[in-house]
């Protein structure tokens, strides 16, 4: 063997390709409508169509526009407000 043989026997492990795989921790987001689960409108303001925005601003769902687990307390106490808000 020469000496060029012997330099050579370590480099297929070397010489293969760096494979560049996806990040694991980048979560896509639907930019193209509302943050809430059900919702297909488009996003207004903050991710959320109108009628989900005011639900955030009352405190109705989350940031995420997840229903906490109370949401149906906050739902009642926010249509009451609605309708005094209307009258």
């Amino acid at each position: 063997m020469s000496k060029e043989d012997n330099a050579n026997q370590g480099a297929p492990a070397q010489a293969k390709k760096k494979t560049t795989q996806p990040q694991n921790n980048v979560v896509s987001i639907n930019f193209n409508q509302c943050l809430m689960e059900d919702c297909k409108t488009k996003p207004k303001k903050l991710g959320f169509c109108s009628e989900h925005y005011a639900w955030y601003r009352f405190g109705v769902i989350s940031k995420e526009g997840k229903k906490p687990k109370d949401f149906d307390k906050k739902l009642v106490a926010f249509n009451k407000f609605q309708e005094r808000k209307a009258a």
